[in-house]
C-alpha cells in the first residue's frame, strides 16, 4: 500500500503503544491516505458537515485609537 514493510514493522514493535496511537503513525497515514478512501467511494464527513453547517466568520471590527 505504499509503505515500506521494514518501516512498518519497526514502528509497530519499537514501543508499547495502543492500537489507537499506532493508527496515527506515519506509515499508516501514508498508506491509508484520504485518496485511498476516496478511491473506494467513501465520503469525507467533514465536507458533508460543512455543507450543512457553513461557518460564517463575524465582521472584522475596526479599532479606533484615539
Amino acid at each position: 500500500m505504499g509503505a515500506r514493510p521494514k518501516t512498518v514493522w519497526r514502528r509497530l514493535y519499537e514501543g508499547r503503544k495502543s492500537l489507537w496511537a499506532l493508527s496515527h503513525c506515519g506509515p499508516v497515514d501514508h498508506a491509508l491516505s484520504k485518496t485511498y478512501f476516496a478511491e473506494r467511494g467513501l465520503l469525507v464527513l467533514e465536507r458533508a458537515y460543512r455543507k450543512v453547517h457553513p461557518s460564517i466568520a463575524p465582521v472584522q471590527l475596526e479599532l479606533t485609537l484615539g
